[in-house]
């Protein structure tokens, strides 16, 4: 069972949410990932959010990137990763979408007992004029 799902609006205002069966809506042999990948549309927001509900019915984490201008979210709360200027020289364009999850699996030999941690990674890659390249990423337990 996942703890985060993901859900991805694109720039038309639809959006894209993964279910617990993490299944492509294209192709049964993929994951829902697949779907955003594979899509036309661009990515504006990209959020995870946990099971747990509150008792107004809303998700308790949202972790969220935003596309258009790189800006991270925690339960609603904004902040950048990244230097903000007004230097043309010096700012990014051409944010895209950064998601995996890392898997830690640990094997206690004496007593044969196994466990996975899973983190997820969600974030953006960009341009800067002179075409450098820069990332962020969030890591989300």
């Amino acid at each position: 069972m996942l703890r985060y799902l993901f859900t991805a609006q694109f720039n038309d205002g639809t959006m894209l949410e993964q279910t617990q069966d993490d299944v492509s809506k294209t192709n049964p042999k993929k994951s829902a990932f697949f779907d955003v990948l594979n899509d036309t549309r661009k990515v504006e927001r990209f959020w995870l959010t946990d099971e747990t509900f509150s008792q107004h019915g809303t998700n308790d984490n949202k972790y969220l990137v935003d596309l258009t201008d790189g800006h991270f979210e925690i339960n609603g709360s904004p902040f950048f990763l990244h230097e903000q200027t007004i230097d043309e020289s010096k700012k990014l364009s051409d944010f895209r979408l950064i998601y995996f999850r890392r898997v830690r699996q640990s094997m206690n030999v004496g007593s044969r007992e196994a466990s996975a941690k899973v983190m997820y990674l969600i974030g953006w890659q960009a341009n800067y004029p002179d075409g450098k390249n820069h990332k962020q990423i969030m890591y989300v337990e």
